[in-house]
């Protein structure tokens, strides 16, 4: 899907259309939280978003390299500012982490380690089917593992693509290799 498909939720520092991907480096500070840990509240993620509809999913690939702390890049979903969801990657107390926040007024993650994943094509998918979200992600080749599963209403307009985001610092770039919306196809494997 080309990359001006999408609308910015909050513009990135800077963006550069190269031969492997979208560069693009986030703004300094931003980040998508809602509590409860320290009652962080952050709706400053740089999130690359299009329309997103039931029987559908939304696939992003990118290059993890994460290298200080909360350093992030994955897929985001939003229906409105309270509502919304982030799944990817994560520099966690020096650990990469696969994490996914669903948000809901208040922000509840699930993360595991996957430190071997730095420096490697990490693949994200969103399946939205049956009022049920379907968070999996993959390394390279790999076949996709489901990550998280969770309710979310067929009613709802939601809008998803590739974020990136960085509360501690300025200057983190992440290259955006590609994205895609195919069928939902939800597998629970």
């Amino acid at each position: 899907m080309p990359w001006q498909t999408g609308v910015w939720t909050n513009a990135p520092e800077s963006i550069s259309d190269g031969a492997l991907g979208l560069s693009v480096t986030a703004s300094a500070m931003s980040d998508a939280w809602s509590g409860p840990h320290n009652y962080w509240q952050a709706t400053s993620e740089n999130a690359l978003v299009t329309e997103l509809r039931p029987n559908q999913a939304m696939e992003v690939s990118f290059i993890a390299d994460m290298t200080e702390q909360y350093d992030q890049a994955g897929i985001f979903l939003a229906v409105d500012e309270t509502t919304w969801v982030k799944a990817g990657m994560e520099l966690v107390n020096g650990q990469l982490r696969l994490t996914a926040t669903v948000t809901r007024g208040q922000s509840d993650r699930s993360m595991c380690r996957v430190s071997d994943w730095n420096g490697r094509l990490v693949r994200v998918r969103a399946a939205w089917g049956d009022n049920t979200m379907a968070i999996y992600a993959a390394v390279d080749t790999e076949p996709f593992k489901l990550v998280r599963l969770f309710p979310m209403d067929e009613e709802l307009a939601l809008v998803a693509g590739p974020y990136v985001a960085s509360p501690r610092r300025a200057d983190f770039t992440t290259t955006f290799t590609d994205w895609r919306i195919t069928g939902s196809e939800l597998d629970e494997s």
